[in-house]
């Protein structure tokens, strides 16, 4: 028996192009987990702005605690935190800032005290500034 020679352009067992169509597949997935690795070093990155923010302002209002010529303390953190976080910063929304105060008690039985969270505390004790930011 003579084999029959293959129809070189049969669908089935044509693999021409194949090569092309997994690269395609391929280039987009490595382009997929780029751009995820920029996503997430943005994230970072913008978190890390967001807590030198908040830090700078909870120091200010640290330090600002007992000074009689700034009448609203939370008014004032709120606008250091606005002012070290500009709006549009790394591509983000406006960034609202809300202050928590946190008063905290000496305890002598206890080595870290007392803590009574959003000003339930009888005031006694030495006041701590604390900020969070919400989206």
């Amino acid at each position: 028996m003579i084999p029959q020679p293959q129809n070189p352009w049969n669908p089935i067992r044509n693999q021409r192009g194949s090569y092309f169509a997994m690269s395609a597949i391929a280039l987009l997935v490595i382009f997929g987990f780029a751009a995820l690795g920029v996503e997430a070093a943005r994230w970072y990155a913008v978190q890390g702005e967001l807590a030198k923010s908040i830090d700078g302002a909870a120091f200010a209002g640290a330090k600002n605690v007992n000074n009689p010529n700034i009448p609203d303390l939370n008014l004032f953190v709120e606008q250091v935190a606005q002012a070290n976080f500009a709006d549009g910063l790394l591509g983000t929304d406006t960034a609202q800032f809300t202050v928590v105060k946190v008063y905290y008690q000496h305890d002598p039985i206890t080595p870290f005290g007392n803590l009574d969270w959003f000003g339930g505390g009888n005031g006694n004790g030495s006041t701590v500034m604390m900020s969070r930011a919400i989206f």
